[in-house]
């Protein structure tokens, strides 16, 4: 399958004042999705997925954000120039970024070629949807925007519009109406709507069910996964929700820590044949991930600050090793496109259980 979306050594930071150091939120992510492919994230609230959607869009509200890493999006690599503005010193003890903030918005890379590409080719649905709404204009208003994005005209674009709405359950009566006069369920519907009315090449949800009743959850993920096999676009979803990822995905990256743990076919998910102790222990724990109870981290979560792995404080099969020595995202099974990141994969299907849990 030709990849149209690719992310390869993706490095996000932030930097603490309280403790005067660098987090790496996003640490080495790389994986691809291909025309027509549902890619689902898939680990616990705090993992680090919303910083990865964030990094792609180009909103990563942090400094100093990306700096390092690759973007590919149509064969064009959208972080080309950042080696040039961002320089990075590491002598063991400190970490010195520099950065040229007003060359990376104005000039280089990726903000530069992001302004061309965001909303058009590719969209987001945002977790917590008010946020991402104008909270000065009516609904219909940036609907309306969002469609006339790709250059349409307006010929049939209420029709299509009302259509999607319908589709949505939310009436034109309320689509006149402002952000603030509707609850959080309806103002995440009507994100769904800016995003897929678009019609972006790739589509990225970040838990695009919040906030929403279980009748409609269903009917929403029903229309994603429409928009991704009928018209030959590509979805990457953002998820905790086992069901929901089983039903939408082809293939899981599973994230830990903002690190790639495991990816594999989704199949290999419902087969139950997973090795990393993260994924299993999501496996486990799906229902209580459902409910949104138990296993939720907090955002610090999706920080990795130890050189060994990022699940090591909360694995029972965990070694010495483990805690010294980062491994390596490995390719267990070619054929199937499936790696995992851990020193003991090969007795990693053993029941392992998050703590706290």
């Amino acid at each position: 399958m030709e990849a149209l979306f690719a992310l390869k050594g993706l490095k996000t930071y932030c930097y603490d004042e309280a403790e005067k150091r660098f987090l790496r939120i996003v640490d080495d992510v790389a994986f691809e999705i291909g025309k027509g492919e549902t890619v689902a994230l898939f680990g616990e609230s705090g993992s680090g997925k919303t910083s990865i959607a964030y990094s792609i869009m180009g909103i990563v509200p942090h400094l100093p954000g990306i700096i390092r890493g690759k973007i590919y999006f149509k064969g064009k690599n959208l972080l080309e120039g950042l080696e040039e503005i961002c320089h990075i010193e590491d002598n063991g003890d400190e970490l010195i970024i520099e950065k040229d903030v007003n060359a990376w918005n104005r000039v280089f890379g990726y903000e530069a070629s992001m302004k061309q590409i965001r909303g058009r080719e590719i969209a987001i649905i945002l977790q917590g949807a008010v946020s991402g709404l104008n909270p000065f204009h009516k609904l219909r208003l940036q609907i309306e925007e969002a469609y006339l994005l790709n250059g349409r005209n307006r010929s049939g674009m209420k029709e299509t519009i009302d259509n999607l709405l319908l589709r949505l359950n939310l009436t034109r009566k309320q689509a006149e109406l402002y952000p603030h006069n509707l609850s959080g369920g309806m103002c995440q519907r009507m994100m769904i709507a800016m995003a897929m009315i678009a019609e972006p090449d790739l589509l990225i949800a970040d838990e695009p069910t919040t906030g929403i009743d279980p009748p409609l959850r269903m009917q929403i993920l029903k229309l994603l996964q429409e928009f991704s096999m009928n018209n030959d676009r590509s979805l990457l979803f953002i998820s905790h929700d086992l069901e929901a990822v089983k039903l939408l995905s082809q293939s899981v990256v599973v994230i830990c820590h903002g690190k790639v743990v495991e990816t594999c076919p989704t199949e290999i998910i419902k087969q139950g044949k997973s090795l990393h102790p993260y994924t299993n222990a999501l496996i486990e724990a799906h229902e209580i991930i459902h409910d949104n109870k138990g296993l939720d981290a907090s955002e610090e979560n999706s920080i990795s600050s130890s050189d060994g792995c990022s699940f090591y404080s909360q694995c029972r099969i965990r070694e010495e090793i483990c805690l010294k020595e980062e491994p390596e995202l490995v390719l267990v099974d070619p054929e199937l496109n499936h790696s995992v990141r851990c020193h003991k994969w090969v007795t990693a299907q053993y029941p392992v259980v998050i703590s706290g849990g």
